[in-house]
């Protein structure tokens, strides 16, 4: 997607105004034709330019080490288990060089030097989504970019970087980014669809494989649910030059091969239904709404560009609760990435993208076929059954115990961008039959008492 500036719509005008003034038509026609083309040049030319006016990236941390290890497993990590490693810093640090190329270098959205009301980061909890920001961040603002220290003509720290601030919460009260984590009913529905036809068949499709995959990994039981940790060790070894807990002929490669087919078919039962995404994404797809300005007399966060560093869970749970088929599984340094742009007669429209590979995939590509360029109005429409009404109450969070339900509570009160005067506007939008219903009662009401005011005045 390129952008026209005003300045490049009122340049093509102007020359193709003057082409056709000294076209012979023009010339023999009187001055209404005039007027009709300088009309139909302004709708067609300068409503059609646009600019980027907001960016959203959600992106999955870089490349980290194994969350945990099987009981016959061989790996030694040096600095832990889920941490991220030297290659996850290098994938988030190019990644951001690649945002920096694009809204920097190419479309001049972002400016050279970092400024506070540009930027908006914020990570869960975690030590591999933390570092991973502050990795991407480096990659957008880059050494050499930061401040100055005045009268003294050097750099305020070493090699001239700028310290981006990160935004976080505690797991616990984190419904933005880690809802899927606080939400006891998505466990009650992932029990009920593993009674379904379709994993049952699967899971007896693969018992004999399985089982010899717990033999080998030292687990009596080795469910379906089990492969993406053991696809997440076995690759994360390869991807790290280290030797493999199991070499060819114990996991062979066609072994390793249906592992990671399994390992996606895990992946994607987490949230196999909308309903079980939209719980997952919790307040996030509200959150893109409300920052990209959908619902009126919100306050969306001002920052130009926005990064969230989550997780897998965090994709899957988004992809599902926008309603995506058939998607593929997030590897580690995946984004989606949500433009929003505005036409110069203030028509407003959204762009979404998709890259499973992070830096090293081939490029970005639209995720929703739905909606390739629609309008931030349709954007809305089509995302809306995505968002859960009451969080708390469809998430059945009175399930958890009390000290951790307060604390999710407390995570999910409304957030600075929500002001409180403002919540009956979001429910119009996510409620919109019954809130005109109550509006035309209201009205209905109103007219009447005018009504029976005035027939007591007459008499």
């Amino acid at each position: 997607v390129s952008t026209q500036s005003t300045g490049a719509c009122n340049e093509i005008f102007i020359n193709t105004l003057v082409k056709l003034m000294r076209s012979p038509f023009i010339l023999s026609s009187p001055l209404i034709s005039f007027f009709v083309i300088l009309t139909f040049l302004e709708l067609y030319w300068c409503q059609n330019s646009f600019e980027l006016e907001k960016v959203i990236v959600t992106t999955r941390h870089g490349a980290r080490s194994p969350l945990n290890l099987f009981p016959n497993a061989k790996s030694f990590w040096e600095n832990g288990l889920g941490q991220l490693t030297a290659l996850g810093m290098y994938q988030h640090y190019s990644l951001g060089s690649m945002f920096r190329r694009r809204y920097f270098a190419e479309l001049n959205f972002l400016p050279e030097l970092y400024h506070v009301n540009d930027i908006y980061v914020r990570a869960t909890d975690k030590d591999r989504t933390l570092m991973s920001a502050y990795s991407f961040m480096m990659g957008l603002y880059p050494p050499g970019t930061g401040p100055i220290v005045y009268g003294m003509n050097i750099s305020a720290l070493p090699h001239g970087v700028h310290p981006i601030p990160i935004r976080s919460t505690a797991d616990d009260t984190d419904t933005l980014l880690h809802a899927y984590k606080n939400c006891p009913k998505i466990k009650e529905l992932r029990k009920e669809y593993k009674k379904s036809p379709i994993w049952k068949a699967k899971t007896e499709e693969n018992s004999e494989f399985l089982q010899r995959l717990g033999h080998i990994v030292g687990l009596d039981k080795f469910p379906i649910t089990k492969t993406p940790a053991l696809y997440s060790l076995l690759s994360t070894e390869e991807q790290h030059g280290k030797n493999r807990s199991w070499d060819d002929t114990i996991i062979t490669e066609s072994a390793f091969d249906k592992i990671r087919e399994l390992s996606k078919e895990a992946l994607r039962m987490k949230f196999a239904t909308r309903e079980m995404g939209k719980l997952g994404a919790g307040n996030l797809l509200k959150d893109f709404l409300v920052n990209l300005g959908y619902y009126p007399g919100f306050k969306p966060n001002k920052a130009k560009f926005i990064l969230y560093s989550a997780h897998d869970g965090t994709l899957l749970a988004l992809l599902s609760a926008m309603n995506v088929e058939n998607y593929e599984i997030p590897a580690f340094s995946a984004y989606i990435v949500i433009e929003l742009y505005k036409y110069d007669n203030g028509t407003r429209f959204v762009n979404v993208l998709y890259d499973d590979d992070g830096p090293w995939g081939e490029h970005s590509a639209p995720l929703l076929h739905t909606c390739l360029n629609c309008t931030l109005q349709e954007f809305g429409s089509l995302m809306r059954d995505g968002i859960p009404h009451d969080w708390e109450k469809e998430c059945e969070i009175d399930k958890l115990p009390a000290g951790r339900r307060r604390l999710v509570k407390e995570g999910n009160s409304e957030d600075d961008y929500l002001p409180v005067h403002h919540k009956l506007l979001a429910l119009f939008y996510d409620q919109p039959v019954f809130f005109w219903f109550i509006s035309l009662t209201f009205a209905l009401l109103l007219l009447d008492k005018i009504r029976y005011l005035f027939l007591t005045k007459r008499k």
